[in-house]
């Protein structure tokens, strides 16, 4: 009877002895293995399972037969007769000291699993290997890139006709169009390989918000656009999360409003959604008044290298990765992100967050109720945002849109013999500017006692001519900041508010980029590439530090133990010593000052290697001065000493610097790059020609011994220093051997090292001839 029944079991069925042997099974179970009832007569069941597996199934076999469960399932590989393997799901039962068996084939979705897991694997190791070129990548670009806009920067402090400064602008607006570029897609293929963590760390949201969209104001203002920031009473003033992610979004948003708006506002708005368990949901909105996006083109947004479609990349240019960024960051920190458009009529693009509340908003400032305000302001919006902040200190707040209204308004009042306690005037006001009515407020004197605010769009340039003719008692930039607005009005109204003279503004200004004891400070700059020691050598020495270089990882080793400068600049890759290492040993034989890491790359890996390794900063390249003084006012503040400076040829004032190309060497293009001194351009290269010997021996040997990456290495160092000093040919030479020994193809590296060598002798010839006119 039961063998009746099994038959009809789909799937397949086995008796079994409680030692193992089959007592009875149904056709599928010999389907299944391949086998017939004869063949598998006398044979135990555990034998028809694949060998590493047997022991775990007579142990199965053995706790059914004993009664110790009723029932278990197993998971196991059995040998069927043509020598393959199927994997089976078991289920056992106990059947009064014989155990039944109910086999299920599962090979299929076995062989599936194993597909995908193995696909898997190799989609990790293609995003590994595109996170490795990327870096790679990253830092063969930024090189040359941190020499353009370092170069351009200081060509900029030089004096230039108004043509010329134009193609400069030019210049440094398309570098730093380039490392956006840059950034955006490498920050892309981090989040896509899962590696870009985010920081949970207590900071001040107010100031993210108001700093992100100053950003962008310069811009807007550029346009004649308004900008409003407008944070919300309830909104937590700090809180946990990651303040950096948090202003990307920001400026992402607020970029793209600016770059599709032609006239009106960009508005942010930030409001408290919900307040729960100590977190408070927080929704971030950046509107704007320009082309809006068509309804059914909104699927588009938020997707990898998308725009609403070809005109507009060409129009406004940008890749499309913004948003797709923005949407992967906002979900990686649990929050939702969306837009709200009309075509024609502008965008409203939003993001929720859950941010734990570390400490709500006071203002900066304790006013009471002071009394009476005119708020001189043309844009509706801004209007309404002011109004809003003010009126927790002022019962009465006036509004005028035009200057000859704020006029009428405050005669009135002071024929009834008052005045208004404040006035808070825009400087781009329509008819009348805020200068004009300053200058009518002034000439009349029954309110010329009135104090007045000026509001003056970020980049026109109000605070000097503010402080020459002192008609504004203090002067507020636009977009206006809420706790800036509170101190502002506190100070003039209890009148604590002293404009210095322009002259003493503009020293005070200029004496905190160059330190008065400067001079004090020795600095060593240990960097490899030739035009980068300039480029840093410049920067320092224009500031009044001290300079000494080291050409390598060993060198800046025994120039920081015997001079101890204040502080080292640390490239991390150079030849005979990596940065990491020369700091690591610097830290180990005593060395206590700053040291800090410069370096191309933009992975968050290397500022770790580089905190690990004893350094104490991180200075990312490419820079420019404004990003050097930041980390000389944090490292440098009591630590000069009053000591002589070392004789040195490396320790001299800095040159100037400019760029261009011929075949064996653009001598025009060599002075330009180094703003016409002949002198520091024969200095440099005089040094570089001295060290090319020395790598050719290393590439000699290199090639000898088959170490491909040292050829790689010294290749790309000449490459650069060549085509950074005009000498083209030598570098187009280095880089096709570099090129080679990248593709690992040693024969064809030995096939151009003569030719590298002799392009060498040409172009040494060559410079000699050209630079010896120039000295006669």
């Amino acid at each position: 009877m039961l063998l009746e029944v099994l038959e009809h079991v789909p799937v397949g069925m086995i008796l079994l002895s409680p030692e193992g042997d089959i007592l009875a099974a149904n056709g599928r179970f010999f389907d299944m293995v391949d086998w017939t009832e004869e063949e598998l007569d006398g044979v135990r069941f555990p034998q028809i399972i694949y060998s590493s597996d047997e022991p775990v199934v007579s142990s199965f076999i053995e706790r059914l037969a004993r009664g110790e469960v009723d029932q278990a399932s197993i998971l196991v590989r059995a040998a069927r007769k043509d020598g393959s393997i199927a994997w089976w799901r078991l289920w056992g039962f106990s059947r009064g000291g014989e155990v039944l068996l109910g086999a299920f084939d599962i090979t299929d979705q076995k062989v599936t699993e194993e597909h995908l897991r193995k696909e898997r694997e190799e989609a990790i190791r293609s995003v590994q290997s595109k996170s490795r070129f990327l870096a790679n990548m990253s830092h063969e670009i930024r090189t040359p890139l941190h020499t353009i806009l370092g170069m351009t920067e200081l060509l900029e402090d030089t004096r230039l006709d108004e043509e010329q400064r134009d193609y400069v602008q030019q210049i440094r607006f398309s570098g730093e169009a380039l490392l956006a570029l840059i950034n955006d897609i490498l920050d892309y293929s981090k989040i896509e390989a899962g590696k870009l963590p985010m920081e949970i760390i207590e900071f001040d949201l107010y100031e993210v918000v108001e700093q992100a969209v100053g950003m962008v104001s310069l811009q807007a203002h550029k346009k004649h656009l308004e900008v409003v920031v407008d944070i919300g009473e309830e909104v937590p003033r700090k809180v946990k999360g990651d303040p950096l992610r948090i202003r990307q979004i920001l400026v992402n948003l607020a970029n793209n409003a600016v770059k599709f708006t032609e006239k009106g506002h960009v508005f942010c708005r930030v409001q408290l959604v919900q307040e729960r368990k100590g977190v408070a949901w927080v929704a971030f909105t950046v509107e704007d008044t320009g082309i809006g996006i068509p309804e059914n083109k909104k699927h588009r947004l938020f997707r990898v290298f998308s725009q609403i479609d070809e005109s507009t990349t060409r129009r406004f240019g940008g890749t499309g990765l913004g948003l797709a960024i923005s949407k992967s960051l906002v979900e990686m920190m649990k929050g939702e992100i969306g837009v709200r458009s009309k075509e024609g009529e502008g965008s409203s693009f939003w993001f929720l967050l859950p941010l734990p509340i570390v400490e709500s908003y006071e203002p900066p400032v304790s006013l009471g109720e002071v009394g009476s305000l005119l708020l001189v302001e043309d844009y509706p919006l801004t209007r309404k945002v002011l109004h809003r902040y003010l009126q927790r200190y002022f019962p009465r707040i006036d509004e005028a849109s035009t200057g000859a209204e704020a006029l009428r308004k405050m005669r009135e009042r002071a024929e009834r013999g008052e005045i208004y306690d404040l006035v808070l005037v825009d400087l781009t006001l329509p008819g009348m500017d805020g200068w004009q009515f300053a200058s009518e407020v002034n000439a009349d004197r029954s309110i010329n006692d009135t104090r007045m605010v000026l509001m003056s769009p970020m980049g026109e340039g109000a605070e000097a001519k503010m402080k020459l003719l002192k008609w504004f008692d203090a002067y507020l930039a636009k977009p206006v900041r809420k706790d800036d607005l509170y101190r502002t009005v506190a100070k003039v109204v209890n009148e604590e508010m002293e404009l210095e003279a322009v002259e003493e503004a503009e020293g005070t200004e200029g004496g905190e980029e160059t330190p008065a004891d400067a001079g004090n400070y020795l600095i060593l700059v240990a960097e490899d590439h030739i035009v980068n020691q300039e480029l840093f050598l410049t920067i320092l020495s224009r500031l009044g530090y001290r300079v000494e270089l080291a050409g390598n990882g060993k060198e800046a080793v025994e120039k920081g133990l015997a001079l101890k400068p204040d502080l080292i600049f640390m490239d991390v890759q150079m030849p005979e010593m990596n940065g990491y290492d020369a700091a690591r040993v610097l830290r180990e034989k005593g060395y206590e000052g700053p040291v800090i890491a410069v370096t191309a790359s933009a992975f968050r890996e290397d500022r770790e290697r580089a905190l690990a390794a004893g350094m104490s900063d991180f200075l990312p390249k490419p820079f420019k001065k404004k990003d050097l003084l930041p980390v000389l006012q944090k490292w440098l503040s009591d630590t000069g000493k009053d000591r002589p400076a070392p004789e040195s040829a490396s320790t001299r004032t800095a040159p100037a610097a400019e760029v261009g190309g011929d075949d064996l060497f653009d001598l025009s293009g060599a002075r330009e790059a180094f703003m016409d001194d002949l002198d520091v351009l024969s200095n440099v290269i005089d040094r570089f020609f001295e060290r090319l010997p020395q790598q050719f021996g290393r590439i000699e040997e290199a090639l000898s011994s088959q170490d491909i990456e040292t050829v790689r290495t010294e290749a790309h160092g000449i490459k650069g220093g060549s085509w950074n000093l005009s000498m083209k040919l030598l570098g187009d030479l280095a880089a096709e051997m570099e090129a080679a020994a990248k593709e690992g193809d040693l024969s064809r590296c030995k096939q151009l090292f003569p030719r590298l060598k002799q392009g060498f002798v040409r172009t040494k010839e060559y410079v000699e001839r050209s630079l010896s006119p120039q000295h006669s």
